[in-house]
């Protein structure tokens, strides 16, 4: 009886001090504070993101219509911007600092944090806040309020993980990979020069109803019509067309590209007059290469068979494309004339 005693007095003694610690002094509080606010659920009110590093980095997400740009300069990508939206609505404090670790981790978010600002359409600032590293058991990640003086473990209710790379401050995590997006009633002409095979170029253009085919040589000689289906469904190819990634500050980039035969170029001229150059490159085979290039009925060619160098936005990117998807692109004139 004595021993189940003790046990009580001692929960008691434990409970008191967790009351005494969290809910006696509301002004000291770790919890239910203005310090543990690190959501902003309406973000439909968000219109700019800044994100700043301490190696001189900076990410500024910025809401543009029915968009979003990045650095005042590119399109952002879309899923990315819907991911950190969905973690700035949805982040919450799991639990604050151990005041043993507090002081460590104070001088990590000083010398290397996040600085992460939310700002509204009229420029009013919502949260600022700055972002650390993985917690110690990759559940959730630090964070601090500006102006606070407790450091918390944030995460998402239910979420396996750490929020820290959402917060991403390096730019190719944000820019789109768009290489072509357009609608096929805005396509005025498209025209595609193979390098290997003169015979197979072509300029193709679409007038009120129908299309029509120039060769780019003059050996080319068709028997059949045009196939008007085919040219039709042809135009589709050009939306949401992605690179694999861009190699901009590559070393060398320049000399890579010289080093290596023209594949070809693809003009798309829109209806605003406006035309997209792209100039694809053959890529040797590498260490990452899995097939080599091989047409049918042809010897295969020393080239990656799956991927290819992409110069494009009047030669200011460089970018790795897949040629599973640009071969929908880099049809043969031929291909238009037979079912």
């Amino acid at each position: 009886m004595r021993k189940n005693i003790g046990y009580v007095v001692a929960l008691l003694i434990i409970l008191f001090g967790i009351y005494w610690v969290y809910f006696r002094n509301p002004t000291e509080s770790v919890f239910g504070n203005k310090e543990d606010q690190f959501s902003y659920t309406d973000t439909a009110s968000i219109y700019s993101i800044f994100l700043a590093d301490r190696k001189g980095n900076k990410i500024h997400l910025q809401r543009s219509g029915s968009i979003w740009m990045v650095n005042e300069k590119y399109q952002a990508m879309a899923p990315n911007v819907n991911d950190i939206l969905r973690v700035i609505a949805t982040q919450k404090a799991m639990y604050p600092v151990p005041k043993i670790k507090h002081n460590d981790i104070v001088k990590g978010l000083a010398g290397s944090g996040i600085k992460v600002e939310l700002y509204n359409k009229d420029g009013d600032q919502l949260r600022v806040f700055y972002m650390g590293g993985v917690a110690d058991d990759n559940q959730g990640s630090y964070m601090l309020l500006e102006g606070a003086q407790h450091v918390y473990v944030v995460n998402m209710l239910g979420f396996n993980g750490y929020l820290t790379p959402y917060y991403s401050t390096m730019i190719e995590d944000w820019r789109s990979r768009i290489v072509f997006d357009a609608l096929p009633h805005q396509i005025r002409s498209i025209t595609v020069i193979d390098a290997l095979d003169s015979l197979a170029s072509f300029k193709l253009i679409q007038s009120k109803d129908s299309f029509v085919l120039n060769p780019l040589s003059k050996k080319f000689v068709s028997t059949t019509p045009l196939i008007q289906g085919k040219a039709k469904s042809y135009l589709d190819f050009f939306k949401f067309v992605n690179c694999e990634g861009y190699l901009n500050g590559l070393p060398k980039l320049d000399s890579i590209i010289a080093s290596v035969p023209s594949k070809g170029d693809i003009y798309l001229e829109l209806s605003d007059n406006s035309v997209q150059h792209v100039r694809l490159y053959w890529m040797f085979m590498n260490k990452r290469s899995k097939n080599v290039y091989k047409e049918k009925d042809k010897d295969p060619l020393p080239y990656d068979g799956d991927r290819c160098y992409a110069v494009f936005n009047k030669d200011a990117d460089t970018a790795i494309i897949q040629l599973g998807i640009f071969n929908k692109i880099t049809r043969k004139a031929m291909e238009f004339y037979h079912r």
